[in-house]
């Protein structure tokens, strides 16, 4: 089964879609128009650090299943030529 692979950016810029996201960013704009500024500072690199971690811990995720899936595929012996060789299950036919 062939796998679609994503852009990493569009993938990063998903973190910031959502309820809680949008919440946080309502909440970055509220506290901009009343001026209080620490506030803004500290939820927006927040909203990125989480947006960070979400990411990265993902990227290990997909790239450990990737290795399970190499360690899981099926081999099988077949016979060609008269000789007897180990290739991968889906190569058979």
């Amino acid at each position: 089964m062939e796998e679609k692979k994503s852009n990493p950016v569009r993938e990063f810029l998903k973190r910031f879609w959502g309820l809680i996201p949008w919440m946080l960013e309502i909440t970055i704009v509220f506290s901009y128009i009343i001026h209080k500024m620490l506030d803004v500072y500290i939820i927006a690199g927040l909203l990125v650090l989480n947006a960070i971690i979400g990411y990265t811990q993902e990227e290990k995720a997909s790239k450990t299943v990737e290795l399970v899936k190499i360690s899981l595929q099926i081999n099988s012996k077949v016979q060609r030529d008269g000789k007897w060789t180990t290739v991968k299950a889906r190569y058979t036919l």
